[in-house]
């Protein structure tokens, strides 16, 4: 399992995570890239989580441009969850899939999860850890590391 990132220190470039010593190269990369300032570094961080979660758990339930490359996206809001779809199919994922995109979702609609969590046999934080596997686990690591807050003026339904 090779390293699969380019080395432009830039994690929206990555093409495949394939296990934690690829995301991990990834972040370490950027945490690096020292033009950044503290708050740029954070947001650029939780982006690229949020992107190597984005394609985990499929882009088909994220609200992403038409014809653009996940991998060129730079801004989160160019990827917000579309609930509606994720209400109507979480079912559907397999349960460390669709933790991580509770998860996630919380992130952009905090509390979202709540009436879900039931059905991938959990009911708290710790267990919805559990759920996770080893790449899951670290992107929300990573995500709640690095979270500012959702910017409610780009919040667009």
């Amino acid at each position: 399992m090779g390293d699969k990132t380019t080395h432009n220190k830039d994690i929206t470039e990555i093409t495949e995570i394939t296990d934690i010593s690829d995301f991990t190269a990834a972040l370490r990369q950027l945490s690096q890239y020292s033009k950044l300032s503290v708050g740029m570094r954070h947001e650029s961080m939780f982006l690229g989580a949020w992107i190597i979660g984005v394609d985990e758990v499929g882009i088909k339930y994220f609200r992403a441009p038409v014809n653009t490359r996940i991998h060129d996206i730079k801004s989160i809001n160019s990827l917000r969850p579309n609930l509606k779809k994720i209400s109507q199919y979480i079912t559907e994922l397999e349960e460390h899939k669709a933790a991580l995109l509770l998860a996630m979702c919380d992130f952009y609609s905090p509390g979202f999860s709540i009436p879900y969590l039931a059905q991938i046999h959990t009911d708290s934080i710790a267990t919805l850890a559990l759920n996770l596997d080893p790449i899951g686990r670290q992107i929300v690591s990573t995500l709640l590391e690095n979270y500012t807050g959702w910017q409610k003026r780009y919040r667009v339904s």
